[in-house]
């Protein structure tokens, strides 16, 4: 997954970042006829899914870097695990 990202520019980044994190959202809203969507309702979604992608973008260097790979991957099974947390 990691390599997939290797040669797209922050914009791209940044773009894929605010539509994983927040497609999903408003999509049930949409679906659900939602008055407003959530994150215009509440902006700070936007800001923090655009931050997380720009920092993501920046450190995915340092982390290729020092191989981090294996503690990402066992953080991201303990979050989808939900008999864990």
């Amino acid at each position: 997954m990691v390599e997939s990202n290797r040669g797209k520019n922050i914009v791209s980044i940044m773009m894929l970042g605010w539509i994983t994190a927040l497609g999903g959202g408003t999509l049930r809203d949409l679906i659900l006829s939602a008055e407003t969507i959530f994150w215009i309702r509440d902006p700070s979604y936007f800001w923090t899914a655009l931050l997380s992608a720009v920092i993501g973008f920046f450190t995915i260097t340092h982390i290729r870097k020092h191989r981090l790979k294996k503690l990402i991957i066992m953080f991201d099974t303990i979050g989808a695990s939900p008999n864990l947390v």
